[in-house]
């Protein structure tokens, strides 16, 4: 799953610029005022603890990009629990993978928590549970062995967002993209960034999205909130996609399970694969 790939950058096109991260920022900041009211009960702080978590990461992820002249920050690190010099030269937004075992990266939290491993903490400190959603409290039983209350991450970068070191996603012909410019074509408010990925599927930091070529989900969104996963996008809008289908609403079996089949006749499917990418 980690074939090379380089790309050129290219010019940097003026498609968002600071006063729509002004403006993205003070939306995400008052849907996260006016829909507290709307979600009561136990599940209900959950999904809304879960939707801050992703709008402060997408937050975090703009203010990144406009730091660094645009840059977007990589979505995918290396298969080990301390990124190699690769991964330092293109960085991802987080450092270690994830797995059903005992990987001490299952509960580092200096691999998020230390800029060198996770550039956009200095945008998210300090509390660390950012990275955690409330409704994934789930350790295999190994993990429970070792006293293991908790994994410490639940959330992963849409893979055509930002150079990754040594990945590129399985599917041609779609738009990567490197910079706030190359959102100049499709609306930001129609892709997504950060997604809720199934416990059963997360691994490194990057979520590898639906391949229509091949007619499969290779990575597996959430379904922890009643059937449903929580997506943010570019503007720094959350969505909640309660899921259609129930092949998508996978239960967690401390397996790890990728290439589910899908097409773009599936709801989901399509809902997922439209607000990844567009064709080049």
């Amino acid at each position: 799953m980690k074939p090379a790939f380089s790309c050129n950058d290219g010019p940097a096109r003026a498609g968002f610029t600071r006063a729509d991260l002004v403006a993205a920022l003070a939306v995400a900041a008052l849907l996260a005022v006016v829909t507290k009211p709307v979600w009561a009960g136990f599940n209900g702080a959950r999904i809304l603890g879960c939707r801050d978590n992703l709008r402060r990461l997408q937050s975090a992820w703009l203010m990144y990009a406009h730091d660094n002249e645009g840059r977007l920050i990589g979505s995918y690190s290396d298969a080990s629990g301390t990124p190699s010099e690769r991964h330092l030269v293109n960085p991802a937004w987080v450092s270690g993978w994830l797995d059903w075992e005992t990987s001490p990266a299952n509960t580092n939290v200096l691999l998020l928590t230390t800029p060198r491993y996770a550039p956009l903490w200095p945008y998210l400190q300090p509390d660390p549970a950012v990275y955690k959603c409330p409704a994934d409290e789930y350790v295999s039983p190994i993990q429970v062995r070792w006293g293991w209350t908790s994994r410490v991450r639940s959330y992963s970068a849409n893979a055509f967002m930002g150079k990754s070191a040594g990945y590129v996603p399985y599917e041609k012909g779609r738009r990567l993209y490197h910079r706030l410019g190359d959102f100049a074509r499709k609306p930001p408010a129609e892709l997504y960034v950060f997604l809720e990925e199934h416990p059963d599927s997360i691994f490194g930091g990057g979520f590898v999205p639906p391949d229509s070529t091949r007619n499969k989900w290779v990575g597996i969104p959430s379904s922890l909130h009643a059937g449903s996963a929580n997506f943010s996008f570019v503007d720094g809008h959350v969505e909640q996609r309660v899921w259609e289908n129930p092949a998508i609403v996978q239960p967690v079996m401390y397996l790890y399970n990728v290439n589910q089949p899908g097409t773009l006749e599936d709801p989901d499917f399509r809902w997922v694969w439209e607000r990844t990418s567009e064709p080049e």
